[in-house]
């Protein structure tokens, strides 16, 4: 593989789980104290918009300048997503079974 398909791969994983541990972050202290929802639910809104837009132009950076090969990229997100998700199914599935059974 060429050094810009396999930086893509490796940068689009990265971004994924970066992602991923700062929306965590921001939903877990968004429900930690419930006295003051509609505070937290415009917090939240702002703070993902403002996650999504920086993943957006990080995301344009790295193919404006030809950083990482856009298929690999698109490849190294993919990959990561699906895994996230299918481990929250998998453990939303354990936790249902566990409860009905």
């Amino acid at each position: 593989m060429s050094r810009s398909f396999t930086l893509g791969i490796i940068l689009g994983g990265m971004l994924v789980i970066i992602n991923f541990n700062f929306l965590q972050s921001t939903i877990m202290k968004a429900f930690q104290q419930a006295p003051i929802i509609k505070k937290k639910k415009s917090l939240l809104l702002v703070k993902s918009f403002l996650r999504l837009t920086l993943l957006g132009i990080i995301l344009f950076a790295l193919l404006k300048y030809d950083i990482a090969d856009p298929v690999g990229l698109a490849i190294g997100l993919s990959i990561i997503f699906f895994s996230i998700v299918s481990i929250g199914i998998s453990s939303a599935w354990k936790t249902w079974n566990r409860r009905v059974f």
